[in-house]
């Protein structure tokens, strides 16, 4: 069974889990009524479309069925609830976040014009990016002990379709606050490209999630356009191999 893919038109996260415990691949589609979703708003949360994977405990061979989760959250603190209850502990995790040019095109039909990457000088408005940061960070980073978190960048006019950039030159970022200054200093330099292909950073997670030996998260934020689909399906399956 598959989980239908995201809803479009909304900020939505899709959650797979692949085999026993190795990779959770969650890919943030934000395309849609962005401006309708404020962070500091008491209206749902729009967890659109979030599965938690159910192995019948045969292995990796196992049947595995999709559980979804209700989405009429109203704080951040219930989806962290909603979680443990459907069974995660503790995780690792990882960002990738989607520079490719459809951000562009996406942007000028649900951004009032602007590209989704757009900042604000001002400091008086977020753009979805910043605002999906956030609201992950407030979700997810309490599952992550030691809060180091690898942040990557993919699509850019330097590594289009073939590979990812990191974004904290230092290394891994300590905590969302800083995947977060990490995004908005990449920003201003970075030049959109593509296509877009989420293969590369989903084989780049499942090393390091082999070499650390230990439950990773991935979380994708992309604009809702794949343009390498299969090549996205055949990461996510090998990584599922070495669950």
């Amino acid at each position: 069974m598959t989980p239908p893919a995201p809803v479009d038109g909304l900020e939505s996260v899709l959650l797979v889990v692949l085999a026993a415990a190795t990779v959770a691949v969650t890919v943030m589609a934000i395309t849609g009524r962005l401006g309708a979703w404020s962070t500091e708003a008491c209206s749902t949360i729009p967890l659109a479309e979030a599965y938690v994977v159910q192995n019948d405990g045969k292995g990796p061979r196992g049947k595995r069925s999709f559980k979804a989760l209700a989405d009429k959250y109203h704080t951040f603190e219930q989806v962290s609830a909603a979680l443990r209850d459907a069974g995660l502990e503790s995780s690792d995790l990882i960002v990738g976040v989607d520079f490719t040019k459809s951000n562009i095109w996406q942007g000028e039909k649900s951004f009032a014009g602007k590209c989704l990457h757009h900042l604000d000088e001002r400091g008086g408005h977020t753009n979805p990016y910043q605002r999906s940061l956030r609201a992950i960070g407030r979700t997810l980073e309490e599952f992550d002990d030691d809060r180091r978190i690898p942040a990557f960048g993919f699509g850019d006019a330097t590594t289009g379709d073939k590979g990812i950039f990191t974004l904290n030159e230092q290394g891994p970022c300590h905590g969302f606050r800083e995947v977060l200054q990490s995004y908005q200093n990449t920003v201003k330099k970075v030049r959109l490209s593509g296509p877009t292909n989420f293969a590369p950073l989903i084989n780049a997670a499942a090393n390091i999630a082999r070499t650390e030996r230990s439950f990773h998260i991935l979380v994708i934020i992309a604009d809702g356009q794949v343009t390498s689909k299969q090549a996205t399906v055949d990461a996510i399956v090998r990584a599922s191999e070495d669950a």
